[in-house]
């Protein structure tokens, strides 16, 4: 058995199809970081039903589904299949090949499949349960597993050998045997609990089954009577309905022979009415002909006037264009007058220009004569001026030094005054900004200070409105308290009062009477309300009253009897009264002196009453003694019968010696109402008060502290305010002192200069004095040669001043062609637009004469068009007088039959009148018989609902005797119901319950045996599965232990280990340690071990559970990365041994690992984010 094949659709970075095939022995998965190998060790997880996010790397499930990258869409599903070949049928199914699919959808839904059909992940796990192929189980090792396999914590070894064992299934059984069995006890308790309830009701119905027969006998008789009276009553309603009826007939006879009247005249109004609509229709279409003679004429009417606004418009329109012709015509002699002026100019300007054209070739001439001669004169002197450069440049060079000399002193002799002005003013500056800095300076410290005094006051306010916002948030939640505690005194004293005034927890008897406490004088109050003690005693005074504390006081017997009276007439039940006049007490209601201690006191010492009715308390309350506690009580009892001991929490000891106790049947105190009520009323008012001080207070600390949040606003503006000033006067002092710094800087700059100005002039005097003679001699060499220069360049500036007026000359007489030129090409435009001119005006006079002529054509169309339209008009007029005399004939041939109509309907109204009072009395006689039949139907309703759907056999099973009246069976009923209320409260139904609970009783007893039998049998079935587990497990931890000692003997050379299983109450709960001796290291705990060595104590461990029960495959993700290479050597030797019964698929990057495997698979990820898979087999 092995894994064949693995698909792998959009899980995590495989977001194409993939498919993995696989063969028995060894098979390496490889690949660079990151690029989804472990990826395929998540996807087995997976398919394998794992649900748990954080052992898949995720952090939910829906992440597993490829997620997208840059240029790829997310996908909305993953799919992963897994191909299993079930050759040694270790998996219970009848296939031989089993495929396993999982699918995620984005929205949620998930599916598990089995060969193609849909089933449960329960379905899944206990396919692979015991198999050691499951989703946790030890087929999937990660390198992270080592350290939690070697941990401190067990669980994780426990779970292997569970596995290995195959015990997991009678875990979960004997698991799911428990739960079951606190259920079933948790049943047996809440049935004995039930069974002892209905227990003390089938006691008790048995004590009212008696009294409940006799009720049923009474019944029995009540119900004979009162069927008696509803058929003699039923006989006379029926009596009652016939005049009733035979009247019905007659009046109902004459409203039909009234009905015919109405309908026959009512018919021939509507015939009127109909001839009326049809004259009504005709007029409305005559009025229609009238009303389109009318539009038409109007119609023709605008029409006509529209047309001769056109013509109006059209005459207008050719006098306009008319005027515009003349215009043209009168532009258009101007223009040709224009064009002979400008043809003669033309003329003349023409041969002026050929006249300037022949001067100024002339001129041309003249001046290339005056340019030879000049260029002569230039080269004669540039010869000479050649010949002698050199030594003229000697000479030139130290005149130029000795005047540049001169020059620099005078410029230094500039420059020191200008220096010298530029310090003075500098120092004047300096002075200014000394002061303007010193002023920036002293506005800047004051606004600091301003600012510091307005950040104090700021702080200040913070602190105010913090206290007074923390006072506010305090007086808030008091006063919240405050609303919440008169809230609860206020329901409170409404409860109470509501109690008073209903006397809400007496009897219905007592709530009677002291409803109507006003008509009985001799009332004085219930009991309960005249009786008070504190609250530590409440309990015991209530539990001592409770039999009496319903009884009403009264001054006398009469008002006994009278309250008596009452109660029997209004059927209110029982009452008990007590008369003031004739109460005996029988003592003189003082308690005989006795002395108890430990705080034991006469009840009648801790009572408040009114001194009025003392007697009577003294009597209720003699001898009656409060004690702590039930025990205190018996002992008491036992030296002093003759007292009654009543213990605080209400329980009782009489005089003979019975003990009342228990809960009272009452929920709510019947005593000190009153009390109570006062209690809240005033509480509610004390907090009432003090919730308007605060309220009065809050709302004062609110007006401060809007007052505070008013001056924080303030002082933040000025605040902000002052930080621009400030930041402005920063800007304006560091202004002043860079500029300061400057001009400092500057005055530096200038002494060094004037300083180096000093050096300079020295140097310049001492150089003057070695010049100054050999200037002379060379400045008499040169006047002779500057007398020779003089001739030579007086020559030449002769000829250039002939060729320049000759060049003048001639730029004068070019200009004057020039302009000629000009003036005639400026004539011939203008010609040229004269001419357009004016045939641009010979078109439009030739456009405005025919739209003259179109003008006038339209004219004579709409004349003709307007006078057919007046005759048209006068058609139209005489048509329109004869629809309007049609219309007025109509219309009075309608006013008559409208009068006809209308008297008709008069007619109509008085016959009406007769019918609905014929209506109205059989109406009366249909109520007042429907009166009847309803008392009838209520009375035979009310049987009805009494005796049910058995009403009619029970009239035929009792007939009215012939001899009986309705009085005497009335009478008889009165007295049955007597006898009723006389047995007291009963339950009727007590012998039918009886019967029921006893039923119910018998099959709870039944159920209670059954789940005795259950939970027997549950306990066997648990005692069963730990024996077989205990056995499997202890078998297999002792087979693996000798496994492990053998597997880590061969990895670890003259090393041992040992597997030790702590005792425990249950073997299958206890901790699995392990016991590792390394040759030449002592360990005290599997910590001190290095990587390596957990490594391969974990494949021992490992492969010691495959010598037991071999896994059809393993997959390791990177469990040899910690190793070096001889024990790589050694794991890789293990792989091969055990690959005989196990396939190995593993996720290495250790190339040693790699050389052991028949088969490879590369993943790699050329494009980023999507894991690409290549694959090798080696034959």
């Amino acid at each position: 058995m092995y894994l064949s094949k693995l698909e792998i659709f959009g899980f995590k970075s495989f977001a194409h199809k993939v498919n993995f095939h696989f063969n028995d022995g060894i098979t390496a998965i490889i690949g660079p970081n990151g690029c989804g190998k472990s990826n395929i060790v998540d996807s087995i997880r997976w398919v394998l039903g794992e649900q748990r996010p954080s052992l898949l790397r995720l952090d939910r499930m829906e992440n597993a589904i490829f997620n997208g990258t840059a240029v790829r869409k997310p996908l909305s599903m993953v799919e992963v299949s897994m191909l299993i070949e079930n050759t040694r049928n270790i998996l219970p199914s009848v296939y031989s090949e089993v495929k396993i699919t999982r699918r995620l959808y984005r929205s949620g839904e998930s599916e598990y499949l089995l060969n193609n059909r849909q089933v449960r992940l329960k379905d899944i796990i206990d396919l692979f349960a015991d198999t050691g192929m499951g989703s946790d189980a030890y087929s999937v090792i990660e390198l992270k597993m080592v350290e939690q396999i070697l941990s401190e914590n067990a669980e994780e070894r426990r779970r292997l050998f569970e596995e290995a064992a195959g015990i997991k299934k009678y875990k979960l059984r004997r698991k799911s045997a428990i739960r079951k069995l606190e259920t079933t006890n948790q049943e047996l308790v809440r049935l004995g609990d039930v069974i002892a309830e209905v227990q003390k009701t089938v006691n008790s119905l048995s004590r009212q089954v008696g009294k409940a027969r006799r009720y049923h006998q009474y019944k029995n008789d009540l119900r004979q009577k009162e069927l008696f009276i509803y058929q003699l009553k039923i006989k006379h309603y029926e009596q009652d309905i016939v005049p009733l009826s035979e009247e019905f007939s007659q009046v109902r006879q004459t409203r039909e022979r009234l009905g015919k009247g109405v309908n026959q005249a009512e018919a021939e109004i509507e015939k009127l009415q109909v001839k009326m609509v049809d004259m009504e229709n005709v007029f409305r279409e005559v009025t229609g002909r009238l009303h389109n003679a009318d539009t038409q004429v109007r119609e023709i009417q605008q029409k006509v006037q529209l047309d001769e606004q056109k013509v109006e418009s059209l005459l207008q329109n050719i006098s306009d264009r008319e005027n515009q012709i003349n215009a043209l015509k009168d532009r258009l002699v101007i223009l040709e007058e224009q064009e002979k002026a400008l043809t003669q100019e033309m003329q003349s300007v023409r041969a002026d220009v050929e006249k300037e054209e022949s001067i100024y070739r002339e001129q041309v001439i003249i001046l290339q004569n005056a340019e030879e001669k000049l260029s002569r004169a230039r080269q004669n002197f540039q010869e000479f001026r050649e010949k002698n450069v050199v030594q003229m440049h000697d000479m030139t060079r130290e005149r130029d030094d000795f005047l540049k000399m001169g020059i620099e002193k005078e410029n230094l002799d500039r420059q020191r005054e200008k220096i010298n002005q530029q310090k003075r003013m500098i120092l004047s500056e300096i002075e200014s900004r000394e002061k303007k800095t010193s002023e920036a300076e002293s506005t800047l410290i004051s606004l600091h200070r301003d600012f510091d005094l307005n950040h104090q006051e700021i702080e200040h306010v913070q602190t105010k409105i913090r206290d007074l916002e923390e006072d506010v948030f305090k007086l808030e939640n008091r006063n919240a308290v405050l609303l919440g505690e008169i809230e609860k005194y206020n329901s409170k004293r409404d409860f109470l009062q509501n109690l008073i005034e209903n006397y809400e927890g007496f009897s219905e008897s007592v709530q009677f009477i002291m409803s109507h406490k006003k008509n009985y004088n001799g009332l004085i109050d219930i009991l309960a309300n005249m009786v008070d003690t504190d609250e530590q005693y409440r309990p015991a005074l209530e539990s001592y009253l409770e039999e009496i504390a319903h009884y009403l006081v009264v001054d006398g017997v009469d008002t006994a009897r009278n309250i008596l009276q009452e109660i029997r007439h209004h059927k209110k039940g029982r009452l008990t009264l007590v008369p003031l006049s004739i109460l005996q007490t029988g003592s003189n209601g003082k308690s005989a002196e006795v002395s108890f201690g430990d705080g034991t006191i006469l009840l009648g010492e801790v009572v408040r009453f009114d001194d009025r009715f003392r007697r009577l308390f003294n009597f209720l309350f003699h001898n009656v003694v409060l004690v702590k506690d039930m025990d205190t009580a018996i002992r008491y009892h036992e030296k002093n019968p003759e007292y009654k001991y009543l213990t605080h929490d209400g329980d009782f000891v009489g005089e003979w010696g019975h003990i009342t106790g228990g809960n009272s049947h009452h929920h709510m105190n019947l005593t000190g109402r009153k009390k109570e009520y006062e209690v809240a009323h005033e509480k509610s008012k004390i907090l009432a008060e003090e919730q308007d001080k605060i309220q009065k207070e809050l709302a004062e600390k609110q007006r401060l502290l809007e007052g505070e949040r008013n001056r924080y606003q303030q002082f933040n503006s000025l605040q902000e305010e002052l930080n621009g000033k400030v930041s402005s006067a920063e800007q304006v002092f560091n202004r002043e002192k860079y500029e300061l710094e400057h001009w400092h800087q500057r005055l530096s700059e200038i002494e060094d200069s004037i300083a180096e100005m000093r050096v300079r002039a020295e140097e310049l005097n001492e150089f003057e004095l070695q010049l100054t003679p050999k200037i002379q001699q060379a400045d008499e060499l040169q006047q002779e040669y500057q007398k020779e220069e003089n001739r030579l360049s007086q020559e030449l500036d002769r000829a250039d001043e002939g060729y320049r007026q000759i060049s003048q000359r001639t730029q004068q007489i070019h200009i004057q062609l020039l302009e000629k030129q000009s003036h005639l090409k400026e004539l011939q435009q203008k010609l040229e637009f004269n001419s357009n001119s004016m045939k641009e005006n010979g078109d439009q006079i030739t456009s405005y004469q025919n739209a003259v002529n179109h003008f006038r054509e339209n004219i004579e169309n709409i004349r003709a068009e307007i006078a057919n339209s007046k005759n048209e008009l006068d058609a139209l007029y005489t048509q329109r007088d004869e629809v309007e005399k049609e219309k007025l004939e109509i219309e009075s041939n309608y006013q008559s039959l409208k009068s006809l109509v209308m008297s008709r309907e008069d007619e109509v109204k008085k016959l009406h009148r007769q019918w609905n009072q014929s209506l109205e009395r059989v109406k009366e006689l249909e109520l007042k018989i429907q009166e009847v039949e309803i008392k009838q139907k209520s009375l035979k309703e009310q049987y009805r609902e009494q005796y049910g759907d058995e009403i009619e056999q029970l009239l035929e099973d009792n007939p009215v005797p012939p001899v009986v009246h309705l009085k005497d069976l009335q009478e008889d009923v009165h007295r049955i119901r007597q006898s009723i209320e006389a047995l007291g409260e009963v339950n009727p139904l007590a012998v039918k319950e009886h019967e029921k609970e006893k039923e119910r009783l018998d099959f709870l007893k039944s159920q209670q045996a059954d789940l005795l039998e259950a939970r027997k049998e549950l306990i066997e079935t648990i005692n069963k599965l730990n024996k077989t587990a205990r056995k499997l497990f202890q078998d297999t931890f002792d087979r693996i232990n000798i496994n492990f000692r053998s597997v880590f003997g061969k990895f670890f050379e003259g090393g041992n280990a040992e597997l030790i299983l702590k005792e425990d109450d249950d073997p299958l709960e206890a901790n699995i340690d392990i016991s590792v001796h390394l040759k030449g290291k002592r360990l005290t705990t599997l910590n001190l071990l290095s990587a390596g060595e957990k490594t391969l104590t974990a494949i021992s461990l490992l492969f010691a559970i495959y010598l037991y029960k071999p896994s059809p495959f393993c997959i390791l993700d990177e469990v040899d990365a910690p190793l070096d290479d001889v024990n790589i050597a050694r794991y890789t030797h293990a792989l091969k041994e055990f690959s005989a019964n196990t396939q190995f698929i593993l996720v290495t990057h250790n190339k040693m690992t790699m050389q052991a495997a028949q088969s490879m698979y590369g993943i790699t990820m050329e494009e980023p984010g999507v894991s690409k898979v290549v694959s090798v087999r080696f034959d």
